[in-house]
């Protein structure tokens, strides 16, 4: 499955990702490595809508 194909994300696309997350166990490492690009990629995202709507604003 691939969640992130496209260049814009909605809260649903995190969503899923976060819970594909929770069906691997904690201790893999494997799911600590996705977790910190998972939340790379929230704040990438936050950081792009938050230039959207300043240039909006202008």
């Amino acid at each position: 499955m691939k969640l992130f194909r496209a260049s814009r994300y909605d809260k649903e696309t995190f969503d899923k990702a976060e819970l594909l997350l929770e069906e691997l166990r904690p201790e893999n490492p494997l799911r600590r490595r996705l977790s910190l690009e998972l939340q790379e990629l929230k704040k990438i995202h936050a950081r792009k809508a938050k230039a959207e709507r300043a240039e909006g604003s202008c």
